[in-house]
């Protein structure tokens, strides 16, 4: 087994310290001989491409609760409804989504700087666990928005064919 002093001591390191901190956050390599300019393995790509998902996704659940804002009250109707107590579920939900979508913003430009500097890509566990989370609580919020409150997706069917040539055309 090597002992990583003595590696440590044989190599010269500049000092990075913003790299290291991304690294840190990223992957939890903390140590620099932890960094790796090994090529990324194409299961850590996989995984950038689920942080890439999630991103997307959680972008389009804040513009549809942007849109469904106005609604508020209604969802936390349907709510009281079923749970005969009143809680604003609404900015529960949006809280959630603004939140999952900052993480995951932050995970994807630490993934960017990684590409960028020719870091190897390692996600730690951490995560993972919480992308995973955050595509299941995408899937699950979908599904059972489609069946409590599907009305609003009509409003953001008609929003998007609104919008579109407006984005379009500013381009």
């Amino acid at each position: 087994m090597v002992s990583h002093v003595r590696l440590e001591s044989k190599q010269n390191y500049q000092q990075q310290v913003c790299l290291s901190c991304v690294t840190g956050m990223y992957g939890c390599r903390w140590k620099r001989y932890r960094r790796s300019t090994d090529p990324t393995t194409l299961y850590e790509k996989v995984w950038l491409v689920v942080v890439i998902a999630a991103f997307i996704f959680m972008l389009m659940w804040l513009y549809f609760w942007l849109i469904a804002q106005n609604d508020s009250d209604d969802l936390n109707w349907h709510f009281w409804e079923d749970f005969s107590f009143w809680f604003d579920w609404f900015t529960l939900l949006f809280a959630w989504c603004i939140v999952a979508l900052l993480y995951t913003a932050l995970l994807l430009l630490m993934a960017i700087g990684h590409c960028f500097t020719g870091q190897q890509l390692y996600l730690h566990w951490f995560h993972k666990a919480l992308q995973v989370l955050i595509l299941a609580g995408c899937v699950v919020t979908a599904a059972l928005m489609g069946k409590m409150w599907s009305s609003e997706f009509h409003l953001l069917a008609i929003s998007l064919q609104v919008k579109t040539p407006v984005v379009v055309l500013t381009h």
